[in-house]
């Protein structure tokens, strides 16, 4: 069975790079190397391995992704360190006069 990984960076400039690969050891030395130039990461090295997950399943780590890049950088960095109540009071929104998380 192949595992699947969503992962999260710090890059150089403060920001997140939140990615997904099939081979989280290749892909990040990828990244560390800075082997495409067209990358979001080329330019933002070095980078720093914030936060990886395994999946089993490659549409549910696609989505996770996806949900993930939505997120704010507080969320992300609260998701990085395991703060899930911040998690939780950051991923209140305010949405047509209502609250609701994410």
């Amino acid at each position: 069975m192949k595992n699947y990984h969503v992962y999260m960076l710090a890059c150089a400039d403060g920001t997140i790079y939140t990615g997904v690969t099939g081979n989280i050891e290749r892909r990040i030395a990828e990244h560390s190397m800075g082997l495409d130039p067209f990358c979001y990461t080329f330019s933002r090295r070095p980078i720093t391995v914030l936060w990886t997950s395994t999946y089993y399943d490659v549409v549910e780590a696609i989505e996770c992704e996806k949900k993930l890049k939505r997120w704010s950088h507080d969320k992300k960095m609260a998701l990085a360190s395991g703060d899930w109540g911040a998690i939780k009071i950051l991923g209140r929104k305010k949405w047509k006069g209502r609250s609701r998380i994410e």
